[in-house]
């Protein structure tokens, strides 16, 4: 039992965090079991997932617990078990690939799983009991937080300016599901699928069961073309595996339908019929999709290949972006950094970093963006800054004209140029990611400039700071850049 004065709110965000986490915690423990009984096999989906220090659930949680969870002893408990599961898991990983691996040692190992899980269980389940914000059947929040967390992102969105994008999820064919094989098999459909949308979203999206085998997504400070790889991650991931009750397996496809909500806004229920009319296009569309309102799309411009008859050959596009807030605010950011960095006495990388923190304090204390989002502009920096540094070293004496501050115009570019001129060539000898590192992923914000896209070679051509779009070819995600 788990008593606590705590309040729900707070109770019901470090649960859903806390089932998360163990989520994650859970499939590292499958790919490192995988590792050490097979250390020279291919582990395909495992990989990059079985080193003891992704076992411990605690590096999986957004904020620390609160005081008198962290001070419980189931928590206390649950701590003292994986601290003794990670200690045995280190020396396995020592002794598997010589073959040394006693049965006894991992027998231990398998017992303290079951403990862990079991504590996690008792624990999850008294939290449960203390609160009344998280659905008792998927553990998801419920729509009384649902109303709340709306009101608070929107009150938060009209005096910061930004955007957020809702979301309506639906199970294809539930009826059919509880007429065939009941509502109790139902109910672990609806489990599943809820722990498949926990894994399938960002740490700052939240969750919601809605009601029947609805769910609502809530993605704070973000458009529609940032929100549509995590649905479409989210869509895929709800049928790639069978779900089952170990007597019957099926595969169940989700519908989605997602709005953007305008800055000014004030009707939510107006919104929510917007993502369930976009919902129920999906649905007459043919299921297993995700539409959007307003539609997310590319601007096809004549380009060298748009003259090739070739059906193959993918044409450029040029992505016709509205200006958003957050390219907007990445501008400044940018400019402020490179300013600050001017200033200084300093040149290395070092004054650049101290430079971008600066910049990241000023902008975040005047209202511009959250501590979050000023971290994610930093990476963005540093990858843009990267990607510059290797054109100009490619494009040598051409770089002083093609990206002359002067000719690229205003935004992060103009910016990034005008650092790299004025520094001269010190810049160009930091040390850096190497090229083939240097990925742009839908939904970030980048500089102007082209990308590629990697799995099918189409170029989108971005006129100005921007969001990096889905590729309009392929749906894909991740892009190579030039100038």
């Amino acid at each position: 039992m788990v008593e606590t004065s705590t309040d729900s709110e707070t109770l019901g965000r470090f649960l859903y965090d806390f089932r998360r986490a163990m989520l994650r915690h859970r499939k590292s423990r499958m790919a490192f079991l995988f590792a050490i009984r097979f250390p020279d096999a291919d582990q395909g989906d495992f990989s990059g997932e079985s080193e003891p220090d992704k076992l411990d659930f605690q590096n999986w949680l957004d904020s620390a617990p609160p005081a008198e969870i962290s001070g419980n002893s189931l928590y206390r408990q649950l701590q003292a078990v994986q601290a003794n599961f990670i200690r045995l898991a280190d020396a396995a990983v020592a002794t598997s690939r010589n073959g040394m691996l006693r049965p006894e040692r991992y027998a231990e190992m398998l017992r303290l799983m079951l403990r862990l899980d079991v504590l996690a269980d008792r624990l999850a389940s008294g939290i449960t009991t203390a609160m009344t914000d998280l659905d008792a059947l998927t553990g998801l929040l419920n729509r009384a937080a649902m109303e709340r967390d709306l009101a608070q992102v929107q009150g938060a969105a009209r005096s910061g300016g930004q955007t957020f994008t809702i979301a309506m999820v639906d199970a294809d064919h539930f009826k059919q599901v509880n007429d065939t094989h009941g509502h109790a098999f139902g109910d672990i459909v609806l489990q599943t699928l809820a722990e498949r949308f926990v894994e399938s979203v960002r740490p700052r999206d939240q969750v919601y069961r809605y009601g029947g085998e609805e769910f609502l997504l809530l993605f704070p400070d973000t458009d529609l073309i940032r929100a549509w790889p995590v649905l479409e991650r989210l869509r895929q991931r709800a049928s790639d595996e069978p779900i089952g009750d170990g007597k019957v397996d099926i595969t169940i496809t989700v519908s989605v339908g997602a709005t953007i909500v305008v800055v000014g806004e004030e009707n939510m229920k107006t919104a929510i019929e917007r993502a369930d009319a976009a919902l129920y296009q999906a649905k007459q569309a043919g299921r297993n999709q995700v539409i959007c309102d307003p539609p997310i799309t590319t601007t096809p411009t004549k380009g060298v290949n748009a003259m090739n008859d070739n059906p193959n050959t993918h044409q450029d596009t040029t992505q016709e972006q509205t200006a958003t807030p957050e390219a907007a605010r990445y501008d400044r950011f940018v400019e402020l950094s490179r300013e600050l960095f001017d200033k200084g006495q300093e040149k290395g990388r070092e004054a650049w970093e101290k430079a971008m923190e600066l910049a990241r304090q000023q902008l975040a204390t005047a209202g511009e963006f959250s501590v979050e989002q000023g971290e994610a502009f930093k990476h963005y920096l540093r990858r843009d800054l990267d990607q510059t540094k290797v054109d100009m070293r490619q494009l040598g004496a051409e770089a002083q004209d093609r990206l002359n501050p002067a000719r690229v115009g205003a935004g992060a570019l103009s910016s990034l140029a005008k650092l790299l001129h004025a520094a001269g060539g010190a810049m160009l000898s930091w040390s850096e990611q190497a090229e083939s590192a240097l990925e742009f992923k839908t939904g970030e914000i980048t500089s102007a400039g082209t990308l590629t896209c990697i799995a099918c070679g189409q170029k989108v051509h971005l006129k100005a700071t921007g969001v990096v779009p889905p590729c309009p070819s392929c749906h894909a995600t991740r892009y190579r850049k030039g100038y």
